[in-house]
């Protein structure tokens, strides 16, 4: 059975596959959910908090979603500081919270811009990760995005202009948008048909270390700089193809970066094998040739369990109260930026540690408490998640 060759508008594509033939057609799809969202270009920080600016002055309700959370916390100090928005129409919103943290500013961007929010939207901002891409139904009348992978563009612009609303930001039943047209302004840095190999961490050094494959980047700045629009679903296909698909052309100043990620891929194929397990033994201790103390569904990088506490009359209590306290004082960040910034916490150690891993039934060897209190210098806050000494 051979696979058709599919054209750029072969999509949504439907694929049957039995035991004696490969049965393909495309799939109309529904005029409702079709979508249409169009490009822009930002090249600074500057012009972005400008962005924004514009946007409050208009009572719109706008996100940033920025590649790093270093760069988000900044960006939401610059905007505290300068004024451009007041702090009760600010949110920050990324993957350093504590549970119980987390869950609050869900609420709130689900009051503020969810799908039945009203006149509260106006004027509020979020500067978020891409935490934000992840099950929240939240639409926003205008959007600006770092630079990232093409699918990830494909899937933050879902968040932008998502339901049916009037000019005054109230949902419709039915009927057109009644606001500007969707634009997901993207800051990049400025085009260049020949970039060297240093094209995205001389302009986003963060962005550059998040998403290491730069020939992916600078392709995804390529296709949407030639079609300026994003449309859903009729270009899903083309977008995807010209950034990931076999024949396309990488310039040479990514050579190196290439050569990489070549190897990156080799080396996730050969221990993804190392994990298959060994079925033909049938259910017993042999089923693998070995059996790691961690079994990873999936290549990422490892992360560490962080809890925390707070010392209350020489007692170690949870930052948070009420039911599940302790699982709602949890939080998880990369094992590389705990251990560099490990030293910047006080910790629980010795007997006090000893004593909350016996009533909490942790291994001493692998739990983390971080000592929190009130002051903004603990490096945690309730409104920046966990910083350690970030900006001080």
């Amino acid at each position: 059975m051979q696979a058709p060759l599919l054209g750029h508008d072969d999509y949504p594509w439907l694929t049957q596959v039995t035991q004696t033939e490969l049965i393909s057609q495309r799939v109309d799809t529904r005029k409702e959910v079709e979508r249409s969202v169009d490009i822009g270009w930002l090249h600074s920080e500057e012009s972005c908090l400008e962005r924004i600016g514009e946007a409050v002055e208009k009572g719109n309700c706008i996100a940033w979603i920025r590649n790093s959370v270093d760069d988000a916390i900044r960006i939401y100090r610059q905007l505290q500081l300068s004024k451009v928005v007041a702090t009760e129409n600010l949110l920050l919103f990324h993957s350093r919270f504590a549970f119980h943290d987390r869950q609050r500013i869900e609420s709130q961007m689900l009051n503020l811009f969810g799908k039945q929010s009203g006149a509260q939207r106006a004027g509020k901002v979020i500067i978020a990760t891409q935490v934000i891409e992840q099950s929240l139904d939240i639409d926003c009348d205008e959007m600006i995005s770092d630079l990232a992978p093409v699918d990830l563009l494909i899937q933050r612009a879902g968040r932008l202009q998502r339901h049916i609303r009037d000019r005054n930001g109230l949902v419709k039943k039915s009927g057109q948008d009644e606001r500007e047209t969707p634009v997901l302004r993207i800051l990049a840095p400025e085009w260049d048909d020949a970039p060297r190999e240093n094209w995205l961490s001389s302009a986003m050094r963060n962005s550059a270390y998040v998403y290491p494959d730069h020939g992916r980047m600078w392709l995804t700045q390529r296709i949407l700089r030639e079609q300026g629009t994003i449309r859903m679903p009729q270009s899903a296909r083309l977008l995807i193809e010209s950034v990931y698909g076999e024949d396309v052309n990488m310039p040479v100043g990514f050579a190196k970066t290439e050569q990489l990620q070549k190897g990156k891929f080799y080396c996730d194929r050969a221990f993804a094998r190392q994990m298959l397990l060994n079925f033909a033994p049938g259910y017993c201790a042999e089923i693998s040739d070995s059996l790691p103390e961690k079994m990873s569904t999936r290549l990422a990088e490892e992360s560490v369990t962080l809890w925390l506490a707070k010392i209350v009359d020489g007692v170690v209590t949870p930052y948070t109260s009420g039911e599940h306290a302790w699982e709602m004082s949890v939080l998880r960040v990369r094992q590389s930026w705990w251990n560099k910034h490990k030293d910047e916490f006080e910790k629980l150690d010795g007997e006090p540690l000893r004593k909350w891993c016996a009533q909490q039934h942790q291994d001493k060897d692998f739990a983390t408490v971080i000592v929190v209190t009130d002051c903004a210098a603990c490096g945690y806050s309730a409104n920046e998640g966990l910083i350690g000494m970030m900006g001080e």
